[in-house]
């Protein structure tokens, strides 16, 4: 499981137009400070803060290993919640897409693009990381209780 998940934070963050922005991504999604990562890849803060404000060139291949690997590690520390959660991504009838973005944006762009209106009182100008659709009746009758976590896909911010 660990390894699916390395390719895709690594591969996401390589194909990104913005891999710092996209390193950031996944260290909050992981919930780790900067602090705390720049201690398990034993170097400083500032290291990190470049890297993801884009102060620095584009990481290298060996960087972005280590960062995925030191995020992964901390998240075993943890208990894996993040890793259980990106884990689970079994095929669902009741799921018709799905699809993470490189980089956040807000959620009423979304709704823009889609020319869709909120029917609840959502904020529009959160920040989602992706978004699901769903055929809700069959997901209903066809997604097994435990598996309903898929739904959110590798994030929970997501439309």
């Amino acid at each position: 499981m660990d390894a699916d998940i390395r390719e895709k934070i690594a591969g996401e963050v390589v194909l990104s137009p913005h891999p710092g922005r996209t390193l950031r991504k996944w260290r909050e999604d992981f919930g780790v400070s900067q602090r705390d990562l720049a201690k398990q890849l034993t170097t400083v803060p500032s290291v990190i803060s470049d890297y993801e404000s884009e102060r620095r060139a584009s990481p290298g291949a060996g960087f972005i290993r280590r960062y995925v690997d030191a995020l992964l590690a901390l998240d075993t520390q943890n208990g894996n919640r993040v890793s259980q959660r990106l884990g689970v991504r079994s095929h669902s009838e009741g799921i018709l897409g799905m699809r993470e973005f490189t980089v956040a944006i807000p959620l009423k762009t979304l709704a823009d693009r889609l020319e869709a209106r909120a029917v609840s009182r959502v904020d529009l100008h959160r920040d989602i990381h992706g978004f699901t659709v769903l055929d809700a009746p069959r997901a209903i009758l066809s997604i097994d209780a435990s598996q309903f976590v898929e739904v959110y896909g590798w994030t929970t911010q997501r439309a």
